[in-house]
């Protein structure tokens, strides 16, 4: 690509500037007539049809589409040098955070994707063994989740046959490597937890009703309830835990480490807040007595020591703090602070984790990981030093073990998994993936831009260490905002290629995500959203006005949640990118909620059912923000064929829409993952041929006359 160092290898015969231009438009779609009419105002859906996704119509079209996409990225030279590099970046052994049971550890390994995986066991004594490989039976099965017992000796394990996150589990003993007769289903990946009763009998988990065959992508999740499996019973035999009575009501199960409580933790799908029921573990008929008794704010159990839990929660303290509450005295008169509320935000998802008696605590600092461990009567023990700047999706280990594991990764690194000794702060390296180039060889810094309202929003942006920086930099801007994640440096192969093409990767920490907080995450949601949107699209102008790129070079990057902030930017500044890619999206906000698990997002996106909200909907909603006879930028949508998070009729709609409305000669391209469900569910070989695609496309579009092939 252009501007790039002196280690850099052009090779301008291999480039796609001179690939000619298809000659015939894309597949038209049928505009049809169908309006809606939301609190008195008519909405128009010229392609409602296409929510019928496998229909005689709605099909062969996107067939088409499909046909039409990969043609155009086909006739690029560089296509199959990029489908090399990716292969090469993702011919890696990852493995994941390993969870010590009884002697052993289990842990997952994987390919660069992870989209192939198997669960490996291990002790002190012995060398990693495959305990389950799902692909190597007749049906190829695809490993999802897995839980063992306390002890050790049985692990449970959800498996599907494809994209659907609806799971089949069952269980294995871990001696012997066979499963014990039986299967459950209603166990769905989005919205199930499992876990197992202390003394090894079975398990609780929660059930939904599976849609019937067919209906996977429409129909809506019901209720979920809780039972417990014993082993050796068939699950028409599973007793009922828990019913919550309502289907907008999200339940998560755990045990307490010390096997003495049941705990749920019981709150609108989708939202943080949550209230905490606990019942003792042998009192099957008893009634759940309320730990946190409203649903105010989030809470979650780090821990307990007898009747006292150990709470994490943002109440009182939008930045997070730790709390302790006695089960014999729940009133929040009774609650004692144990950790309190600091300039700093403890990460929503990092969260804190009772370890070897002290506490493991991720926090924020301008949207940096900072981890500090604390005894559990609150006092701050040390900042742990991390080998190096990234991102830890959480702290792994038991209330009575002082060992925790943790993996640390970066936009170019897929991660080395370390093992934590709590009372000293020393990490050791458990695993390491072998590269084919060096991590480090990527720079990542932090800036910091003013948004549309004065705020001060940091943003990361990365790149090689030998790209100069002079305002012609090939740009690809991500952007998320929402559910209260922090957005912080990840990897992704195909990010991984970009910056070693010389491509820079922007990463705005925009309002909506948990940066700073419930504050943070609020100012960005519902009928906040234009003002997470308008945080995007000021990273946009300060990334031109500060020499790192041009609006000829610029990418909008965003996909599921972060889908409707993607397309909400190029419908509303369609001047400012010269190209967006977006990855199985959510782009109709109006009809979001009346698919699958759609309802669960009403906490950050809202509902049309509320008047206030369908108007913040509307006004932002990708697919109806599309105007005829305006240039949109170049843009590939790459929904999952299988998706049932966000549902590919989102896909479907926007590409017809945008691709009615283009007045200027930029493609409008729908490429699908065949197969795929919500980033999963395809081949790492089909996730490798997509990204190769989109790499070709930009190749394309931006008109990159020296794009780089090669590192020395």
């Amino acid at each position: 690509m252009r501007n790039i160092g002196s280690t850099m290898v052009l090779v301008g015969a291999f480039l796609g500037f001179a690939v000619p231009a298809l000659c015939q438009a894309p597949p038209s779609a049928r505009r049809g007539d169908h309006v809606d009419i939301y609190h008195g105002v008519r909405v128009a859906d010229p392609y409602r049809w296409m929510e019928e996704m496998d229909s005689k119509e709605t099909r062969p079209w996107v067939r088409a589409q499909d046909r039409y996409a990969r043609e155009f990225v086909t006739a690029v030279p560089a296509r199959d040098a990029l489908r090399e590099r990716l292969a090469a970046i993702a011919d890696v052994t990852r493995v994941s955070v390993p969870l010590k049971r009884g002697e052993g550890l289990f842990f997952v390994q994987g390919d660069g994707s992870f989209s192939r995986r198997t669960l490996m066991y291990a002790t002190a004594n012995m060398s990693p063994r495959q305990l389950i490989d799902p692909t190597a039976g007749s049906d190829s099965l695809l490993l999802r989740r897995f839980v063992p017992s306390d002890d050790g000796r049985l692990v449970t394990y959800g498996v599907t046959s494809g994209a659907s996150r609806w799971e089949r589990w069952r269980v294995r003993e871990v001696a012997t490597g066979a499963d014990l007769p039986g299967e459950l289903i209603g166990l769905n990946g989005a919205a199930s937890s499992v876990a197992w009763h202390p003394d090894g009998s079975g398990f609780f988990y929660e059930r939904l009703e599976v849609p019937p065959q067919g209906a996977e992508l429409t129909q809506q999740l019901g209720a979920q309830r809780v039972f417990f499996h014993r082993l050796g019973t068939d699950q028409s035999d599973d007793r009922l835990v828990f019913d919550p009575g309502d289907e907008s009501l999200a339940v998560a199960t755990s045990v307490t480490t010390d096997g003495r409580f049941l705990v749920l933790s019981v709150g609108e799908s989708g939202s943080p807040n949550n209230r905490i029921l606990i019942r003792g573990i042998g009192d099957n008929d008893g009634p759940f007595l309320p730990l946190i008794a409203e649903a105010d704010a989030a809470y979650s159990v780090a821990g307990n020591h007898g009747s006292q839990f150990y709470i994490y929660t943002t109440a009182d303290a939008p930045r997070g703090r730790v709390i302790a509450v006695d089960a014999h005295h729940p009133e929040r008169s009774s609650w004692r602070e144990i950790i309190p509320e600091s300039a700093e935000t403890i990460d929503s998802w990092v969260g804190v984790r009772a370890v070897g008696n002290h506490f493991v605590v991720g926090y924020r600092k301008d949207a940096w990981l900072a981890v500090k461990l604390f005894t559990t009567d609150g006092r701050h023990m040390y900042d742990l030093e991390l080998p190096k700047v990234g991102s830890i999706w959480s702290f792994v280990g038991r209330e009575d073990d002082p060992v925790a594991y943790y993996s640390l990764s970066g936009f170019a690194d897929p991660g080395t998994v370390y093992q934590l000794d709590v009372r000293t702060g020393a990490s050791a390296v458990f695993r390491s993936p072998t590269l084919a180039y060096d991590p480090d060889d990527f720079v990542t810094r932090q800036v910091f831009y003013t948004s549309t309202d004065g705020t001060r929003v940091p943003m990361f942006v990365t790149h090689h260490r030998d790209v100069r920086l002079d305002g012609e930099n090939p740009t690809f801007m991500y952007g998320y905002g929402a559910f209260n994640w922090a957005a912080s440096p990840w990897f992704q192969p195909q990010v991984a290629a970009w910056l070693q093409l010389g491509g820079v990767y922007a990463m705005p920490n925009i309002r909506g995500g948990g940066e700073y907080g419930e504050e943070w995450h609020r100012a960005g949601i519902r009928r906040n959203k234009q003002q997470s949107i308008d945080d995007y699209l000021a990273a946009a102008d300060w990334l031109i006005a500060n020499g790192y790129t041009s609006k000829n070079l610029l990418v909008a990057n965003g996909g599921s949640a972060s889908g409707p902030l993607v397309g909400a930017a190029i419908t509303q500044r369609p001047d400012l990118f010269a190209a967006s890619v977006i990855d199985f999206p959510a782009l109709d906000m109006l009809r979001l909620e009346a698919f699958t698990g759609g309802r669960g997002w009403r906490s950050d996106f809202g509902t049309v059912e509320d008047k206030q909200d369908f108007h913040a909907l509307h006004a932002y909603s990708p697919y109806h923000a599309v105007r005829e006879g305006t240039c949109y930028p170049a843009t590939i949508i790459s929904p999952g064929e299988r998706d049932e998070s966000t549902v590919p009729m989102h896909a479907y709609k926007f590409a017809a829409a945008l691709q009615h409305a283009q007045s200027c000669d930029k493609p409008i391209l729908l490429r699908v993952s065949w197969g795929a469900g919500h980033s999963h569910g395809a081949t790492l070989d089909d996730s490798m041929d997509t990204w190769a695609d989109q790499l070709a496309f930009l190749v394309k579009v931006l008109g990159l006359d020296a794009p780089l092939v090669g590192l020395r």
